[in-house]
């Protein structure tokens, strides 16, 4: 029963409120009296609704509405319990209509309530199927399940927002689009490292592929795949490691056995990768092998294992090489400058069946042998010469070559420009705090004979195979061995030295390089000519300003000496009816302080400086028509800048419209270009808007100054009828000087509000920055 009466005081409450406000209004003051809804009696209700929903009632109706809604709610629960009124509930006045339509939607209750369950049932079966189809991403994306859960909690509540639901749906699905992405490169780079594994791993990846087709994701496989491929590249390196030799093994040395065709350079199995671009490491003389290295220079299959498997084959070779002499008996010395030329060329890297005693003797001797005394980091030049080309600058001559006949000053303005973009990275290699290591030719020659190449060299190899004749000569980024994390930013420093080598190498090949600086350098000078027009009618704007006051302190001038003749005149007239007995000696006094302080008015208006020269300029004649206003929006400092971006945005979107541009690229300014051109409307929009605003103001101020006109001329005619009254003696002069007073006050008025309207179309002019006078009317 107590259920019921909860739902019958909400459902009414929900006639003046809405059904959160309810909802908490009744929680509270039943928690306020430690009660819940299960628990609740007729008593306790009644208490609520005098209290809580009463106060809360007042913010919505007159306080003896909400005590009347009250009282019908009381009756319904009375009527409803089958408990008699009180005598003070039952005496007052009923509204027989409300209590009918509360009464109707007491009977409807059920139906409604089993409206709202069916929809919920059906929302949250819908949530239900939506979790399972989208399980993968939920689990992956942590933010994404936090939506998903908080909206299945608020549509279990009775909030059903459909449109975020449709949200929801599509971000999941496009999360879901790039997880799939990110697993077709996971596992084109498992099939390239599994490429000979058996045929349950082939049946395996073949699924996930399958998967992947069909738009479903495979995280299990995947993870599955990857362990399989973590467990090959042990086996490969445990088998990798060298045999004990014999005492008849050292007795004979043996030759180096030929890798089969299914063997891999170093005994593991061979990755399949596509043809990639080879690494020039600054050696391209032919490999000088001589009979002691016993060694093949037939080309090999690059092994590209990441930094993680160099060094595992490295940190091995060093703890189990053991100390013996070579086999040839060479000096490990001579062995190194023999590997060098091989190493420094990867077309001519010899291949190893096996990772033999002589390597691991070689390597063993480089990690133990001292590093050389670090050279200072060079000073980088403006002009850094290819390889095979001449140190001095080049001669305009060759610049201007494949450049269009009459261009050689805008040549010269990019080849500063190229040699700035070159000097930026200076600083970071002078600002760097560790100093230059020398290249070692035997760490290149084992960082290239056991597959090192790192993460900056993967980076910046494709530099090296750029088919374009611009970049035929510019040198290729040169990558030394990493041994810690100093050297690692000191190689980084040395890449983005190259890559700006690089740049201004093209700036001084393709001049339209530089177009979006040259651009922004334009859009530059154009702002800056608006804001000096802007300065220059603001100053036109303060001098007119301050030449208006001049002339209505003038004109106040005037007005008060006009007055101080009137008060003297008056002070006659009085003095002269005192001798009659017309006037009192108060009058006559009160006459006497109205000279003193209109002239005391006169004299502090006269010490003032005023100045000379105080001619009434001419009225402005301007055309302030829409349309003629409307063509002069484009020196708006705003809408300028926003359509400045707009321009600049519209030439990179040009510029990435290419297709070796990175989609991430293109994608990206087309959003820029979309972003832009959103704020241009929306400025010119807001410009419209401004401008239709001072005009609405420039209107007002018109229409002020006709009446006030108006109000001028008919103060003249009365000046005139009081001077055509004195000739005729039927007036007093002290009237007629009155009328001349007020003549002046309305002309005072007019020019005061004749000055706002110049000021007005100035201030218009200040604003959008344009210099109407200058145009014809």
């Amino acid at each position: 029963m107590s259920k019921v009466l909860y739902n019958t005081v909400i459902i009414a409450l929900t006639d003046m409120l809405s059904q959160r406000a309810a909802r908490s209004s009744v929680r509270a003051g039943l928690t306020q009296l430690g009660k819940t809804p299960d628990d609740a009696t007729l008593a306790d209700y009644k208490q609520v609704l005098r209290g809580q929903v009463y106060r809360q009632l007042q913010l919505v109706m007159p306080h003896y509405a909400a005590k009347q809604f009250v009282r019908a709610i009381e009756r319904e629960l009375h009527e409803m319990t089958g408990t008699p009124l009180p005598a003070g509930v039952a005496e007052a006045d009923e509204d027989a209509s409300y209590h009918a339509r509360v009464a109707e939607r007491v009977r409807s209750a059920d139906e409604r309530e089993d409206e709202v369950a069916s929809r919920l049932s059906a929302e949250l079966r819908h949530f239900s199927v939506m979790a399972l189809e989208f399980s993968d991403v939920l689990g992956a994306d942590p933010r994404l399940k936090e939506r998903f859960a908080e909206l299945r909690l608020r549509t279990d509540a009775g909030e059903v927002a459909e449109d975020e639901v449709r949200t929801l749906r599509a971000d999941l699905e496009a999360a879901r689009t790039i997880m799939i992405e990110e697993q077709w490169a996971q596992l084109l780079t498992l099939e390239r490292r599994l490429w000979g594994a058996s045929d349950e791993v082939r049946a395996q990846m073949r699924v996930v592929r399958r998967a992947l087709t069909a738009g479903m994701t495979a995280d299990a496989e995947l993870r599955r795949l990857q362990q399989v491929a973590l467990e090959q590249a042990a086996a490969a390196r445990d088998a990798a490691e060298p045999a004990p030799k014999s005492e008849t093994a050292e007795a004979t040395p043996a030759l180096p056995k030929q890798p089969g065709p299914e063997e891999s350079v170093n005994g593991l199995e061979a990755e399949r990768l596509p043809s990639l671009p080879e690494l020039s490491f600054g050696n391209d003389a032919e490999p000088q092998a001589g009979p002691e290295t016993n060694m093949n220079t037939d080309e090999a299959a690059e092994q590209d294992f990441g930094m993680e498997r160099t060094l595992e084959l490295q940190s091995g070779a060093v703890h189990e090489a053991a100390p013996e002499e070579p086999v040839n008996g060479n000096n490990p010395t001579e062995d190194q400058e023999n590997i060098v030329p091989e190493a420094n060329d990867p077309q001519h890297l010899p291949e190893t069946p096996d990772f033999g005693n002589e390597d691991q003797q070689f390597i063993s001797d480089l990690v133990a042998a001292p590093l050389e005394e670090p050279a200072a980091v060079p000073e980088a030049a403006a002009y850094v010469p290819a390889p095979g080309v001449s140190g001095e600058e080049p001669e305009a001559a060759e610049i201007q070559a494949p450049l269009v006949e009459g261009a050689g000053e805008e040549l010269l303005f990019l080849e500063g420009a190229g040699e700035e973009l070159l000097s930026l990275a200076v600083p970071e290699l002078q600002s760097e705090p560790k100093p230059e290591i020398q290249e070692q030719p035997a760490e290149k020659a084992a960082f290239a004979r056991l597959g090192a190449h790192d993460t900056a060299t993967s980076a910046y190899s494709h530099f090296a195979v750029q088919e374009d004749a611009v970049f035929e000569k510019i040198p290729t980024p040169q990558v030394s061995a990493v041994q810690s994390s100093a050297d690692l930013a000191l190689e980084l420093a040395r890449l983005r030295r190259s890559v700006t080598e690089r740049d201004l190498e093209r700036v001084r090949r393709d001049p339209q390089a530089l177009r979006p600086h040259v651009l922004g350098a334009e859009q530059a000078l154009q702002l800056a000519d608006l804001a000096v027009s802007q300065l220059l009618l603001q100053a036109r704007a303060e001098d007119l300003k301050a030449l208006h006051l001049r002339l209505e302190v003038a004109s106040e001038l005037e007005l008060a000496r006009e007055q101080s003749q009137l008060a003297a005149n008056n002070l006659e007239e009085v003095r002269a009816r005192q001798q009659y007995g017309a006037a009192t000696a108060a009058e006559v006094e009160h006459a006497s302080l109205q000279v003193e302080r209109a002239t005391e008015l006169v004299e502090a208006f006269e010490r003032l400086p005023l100045g000379s020269n105080l001619n009434e300029p001419e009225a402005p004649r301007v055309d302030l028509r829409m349309e003629n206003l409307l063509r002069t929006l484009e020196r708006y400092p705003r809408l300028a800048h926003a359509r400045m971006q707009l321009e600049r945005a519209e030439l990179e979107a040009r510029i990435a419209d290419n297709p070796y541009v990175p989609k991430v690229q293109r994608e990206a300014a087309q959003a820029n270009l979309e972003t832009a051109r959103t704020y241009a409307q929306q400025v010119e929009d807001a410009a419209q808007l401004e401008l239709e605003s001072q005009l609405n103001s420039i209107e007002r101020i018109r229409y002020n100054l006709e009446r006030l006109e108006g109000a001028w001329q008919e103060a003249q005619r009365e000046l005139a009828r009081q001077e055509e009254l004195l000739a005729a003696g039927q007036i007093s002069p002290l009237a007629r000087d009155g009328a001349r007073l007020r003549v002046r006050q309305a002309r005072a008025a007019y020019l005061a509000e004749s000055h706002r309207l110049s000021e007005a179309v100035m201030g218009l002019q200040v604003v959008f920055n344009v210099d109407l006078s200058a145009q014809p009317v």
